[in-house]
């Protein structure tokens, strides 16, 4: 009985282990690019977006051109601030520690940031002006929705994409 036990426990215990490693990998519903913010990531919520406000053919033109020029003008921005990041993780681990760097990339990253700001902001206003009363509350209520399963977020980091 005893050996049961701890065969049991030793099963449990393994697939436990293997469990977080294996939806690591492929992502947490099974797909190898459901990380956000990949290409495909965002492909998929635009679609859904486009799908469930019912856009016509001339609100989704307009809308996937606005979402293009927003990843054109967005992405040197995202990789400086990866440069950034790693700027900063070899800067914390070097001797001696150059403060007045880190302060420098600290604050080039919060203008890098600022400007993400108000490039979400600008094309958040940009697609509010293509949609109609009835699709701009079909939003609202979508937006809603997702930050009710985000709690304890600021309404920046709970950019649901719109």
């Amino acid at each position: 009985m005893k050996k049961v036990s701890y065969t049991l426990a030793v099963i449990v215990i393994t697939m436990l282990s293997i469990i977080p490693l294996t939806s690591q990998a492929r992502g947490i519903f099974g797909n190898g690019d459901r990380q956000v913010g990949s290409e495909q990531h965002q492909q998929r919520r635009l679609k859904r977006l486009i799908g469930f406000l019912d856009l016509t053919d001339e609100q989704r033109e307009s809308v996937q051109t606005l979402y293009e020029t927003f990843r054109e003008q967005s992405q040197p921005i995202k990789d400086v601030m990866q440069q950034n990041r790693d700027t900063l993780r070899s800067l914390t681990q070097a001797v001696p520690v150059d403060t007045n760097t880190i302060q420098q990339v600290a604050d080039s990253q919060g203008e890098l940031f600022a400007q993400l700001i108000v490039l979400k902001t600008e094309k958040r206003i940009a697609l509010r002006s293509i949609l109609t009363d009835e699709q701009l509350e079909k939003l609202e209520e979508l937006h809603e929705v997702v930050t009710r399963f985000r709690p304890g977020k600021p309404d920046t980091e709970n950019d649901t994409e719109f």
